[in-house]
């Protein structure tokens, strides 16, 4: 087996750990791993529409990413103060904290929004609470998006 394939099958994998640990760039990672077995067999499986098609779901995924903790606080009764603080608190927290402020800003902004918007301790609490959970469950999807990618370059090879 060539050396490059073993190394895109590597990065796949790594990819895959990636969308449950904020350390490692998960669904990017796949979409490398499937450009080199691309590279490495002159993209006579996998071509150019499949690339295109991964790139898509990898895009999808991230941004999902940093929406996700807003839209969490939300369904649990955030304000627009609430939800653009999370929204913030995600930028922020990428920027200061690394990937793991992507799972901690929006958590302190939909709180510090909603309390600087002059909502009670319990109403920014359970803002807070619902941007846990928006950031739990992007992970979940995330991880479901990178097995849908490794799944497609899967069926193209086999």
């Amino acid at each position: 087996m060539d050396v490059f394939i073993i190394i895109a099958y590597l990065l796949m994998f790594a990819g895959l750990v990636g969308t449950l640990l904020p350390l490692i760039p998960g669904t990017p990672l796949i979409l490398v791993g499937a450009i080199v077995y691309g590279i490495a067999t002159d993209f006579a499986v996998i071509d150019g529409w499949v690339i295109a098609l991964l790139a898509l779901i990898c895009v999808g995924a991230e941004l999902l990413e940093y929406v996700a903790g807003a839209i969490g606080a939300k369904k649990y009764g955030a304000s627009k103060a609430g939800v653009y603080g999370a929204i913030i608190g995600g930028l922020v927290g990428i920027f200061t904290l690394g990937p793991i402020g992507i799972l901690i800003g929006p958590i302190v902004g939909a709180v510090a929004g909603e309390l600087l918007a002059g909502a009670g301790g319990a109403k920014a609490v359970r803002a807070g609470f619902g941007a846990i959970i928006g950031a739990v469950g992007a992970v979940v999807l995330k991880f479901i998006a990178g097995l849908v990618m490794i799944v497609i370059v899967l069926i193209q090879i086999w």
